[in-house]
């Protein structure tokens, strides 16, 4: 029973959902005593009977990663009122913050795929912090949401994703998949994690609890990128050898529709409302904007050769589209459909992420290997950063 209990523990940050838990006003215990000491309390009177304060420490929870350990340990015979056990979650939060969302503000990891690691930048100095070996081919990574994990999939022939913890940098678990694994995301709450495989023309599903691959879900022809929408309702996955997208139900876990596009699409992005969906064809260098209900491509835009991946800016207005055969980076404009600025980057522009405080994006450049800094108001390269070879998807 112990040992199940550690298991969830160290799962439970990939539960999906959460408990309803009280709204009421702060709860008092007799003589005043605050919501916070009664809270600690109750920590060190229930979760220590089974958790020593050091693994308690180590968890380092979101709130809803407390909620759901809370939760979870209840079945296990946790006696606690939601009164008690929003006192709890309210302790661990103060006490026990989850060190990933500070890291996530200040570090970016760049996957380098042919020399067979990642670099980690100090987004706030915009330099690297150090450089991370033994990552077979890395070609993208996805975070989980609180930022505590980068999974990172090994383009090879015999496949795996390797998970990273954002607050040692050190590789914590390899889960074996397919081969070539592609492009991966996170679902909305952060337990599941889907991967694009081109050897197996599908999308695998890996439970971040049990960390491993529970489901597989046939596409088209090989698979390369792939989003959750906001709702949590579907998947949509760009298929390069076919050159179409195809929409799973996360319901059903089916394909609901196949929908054609430019040729060779790679990169995509949905606009933060889930209406608008874009595929960024790099063997016919544009940009399909496919109406997300009515499942229908509404307008093709010419971007330039080589389209590469492209990313919603933080405000939602436009679109940034990596032109990797013309060396700079293209702005849509999302309501218009136009393209205009057209920023000049580094030699093959491949990946591109924004920083958490919408202040600057980063661009990999696989053919310079290099890093462009991009002021996000101003639109110019402000910083180069060298990296390793030929740096990657974000």
């Amino acid at each position: 029973m112990i040992l199940g209990m550690l298991i969830l523990w160290a799962g439970a940050l990939f539960m999906p959902g959460g408990p309803a838990w009280s709204r009421e006003g702060t709860p008092q215990k007799e003589g005043g005593e605050s919501e916070e000491v009664s809270g600690g309390v109750l920590v060190k009177e229930r979760c220590a009977m089974c958790h020593p304060p050091g693994r308690v420490r180590s968890a380092q929870h979101t709130l809803r990663g407390w909620q759901v350990t809370i939760e979870k340990m209840k079945l296990f015979g946790l006696q606690v009122t939601d009164a008690e056990a929003t006192s709890i979650v309210k302790y661990l939060t103060t006490t026990y913050p989850a060190l990933g969302e500070e890291v996530s503000k200040t570090r970016l990891y760049i996957p380098n795929e042919h020399d067979n690691t990642l670099s980690v930048i100090n987004t706030g100095a915009h330099a690297v912090l150090r450089t991370l070996p033994g990552i077979p081919r890395p070609h993208a990574l996805c975070r989980s949401p609180d930022g505590r994990f980068v999974y990172v999939s090994n383009h090879t022939e015999s496949g795996g994703v390797q998970v990273i913890d954002t607050v040692s940098d050190r590789v914590v678990a390899r889960i074996q998949t397919a081969g070539y694994p592609m492009h991966c995301a996170f679902s909305p709450e952060g337990r599941y994690v889907f991967v694009a495989s081109h050897q197996a023309n599908a999308v695998q599903i890996i439970d971040g609890i049990v960390r491993e691959v529970i489901a597989t879900i046939p596409v088209g022809q090989a698979p390369h990128n792939v989003v959750v929408s906001p709702d949590d309702r579907s998947l949509w996955v760009t298929n390069i050898g076919s050159s179409d997208l195809s929409v799973i139900d996360r319901a059903t876990l089916k394909v609901r529709a196949t929908i054609p596009v430019g040729k060779a699409p790679l990169g995509l992005a949905m606009s933060p409302d889930g209406a608008r969906v874009y595929s960024a064809n790099t063997g016919s260098g544009d940009v399909s904007v496919i109406d997300a209900a009515a499942l229908k491509v509404i307008a093709t835009v010419p971007v330039g050769r080589g389209v590469n991946q492209v990313k919603v800016s933080p405000d939602g207005g436009s679109l940034w589209i990596a032109v990797g055969g013309e060396g700079r980076v293209a702005l849509m404009d999302m309501a218009s459909h136009r393209v205009g600025t057209r920023i000049p980057v580094g030699q093959g522009p491949h990946g591109i992420a924004f920083t958490p405080d919408s202040k600057h994006a980063y661009v990999t450049n696989s053919d310079s290997d290099d890093v462009s800094v991009i002021d996000v108001v101003a639109l110019k390269v402000i910083e180069t950063i060298p990296v390793g070879k030929a740096p990657a998807c974000l």
